[in-house]
């Protein structure tokens, strides 16, 4: 049986692509939904393994409370994405000992 995935993405564009990626990789795609909010406030008709959510920048300083929340509704694991671009690594400085 195919391992079922809830999409929690604020960016309806992202999470088209997210989904399309996951069936092409033979995940099915238990929802979709565009915040935790809306998703927990919704009937828990679908019944995911895991729950993909994405880290946006309003709800970050609280992602504890939120993943706590959404792990209790659906009773499976979260696994936090996003799409910003991480800062690139800085170059090692001259006085940097990696010996």
């Amino acid at each position: 049986m195919p391992t079922k995935v809830l999409i929690i993405e604020h960016c309806d564009s992202e999470a088209k692509n997210i989904e399309r990626r996951l069936s092409i990789l033979g995940f099915v795609v238990d929802g979709v939904y565009q915040s935790a909010k809306a998703a927990l406030q919704s009937p828990r008709e679908s019944h995911p393994d895991v729950i993909l959510l994405d880290v946006d920048e309003e709800a970050a300083s609280d992602l504890s409370s939120i993943r706590n929340r959404v792990e209790r509704h659906w009773e499976c694991p979260v696994v936090f994405t996003t799409t910003e671009s991480a800062p690139s690594p800085q170059e090692p400085t001259s006085d940097s000992n990696y010996d």
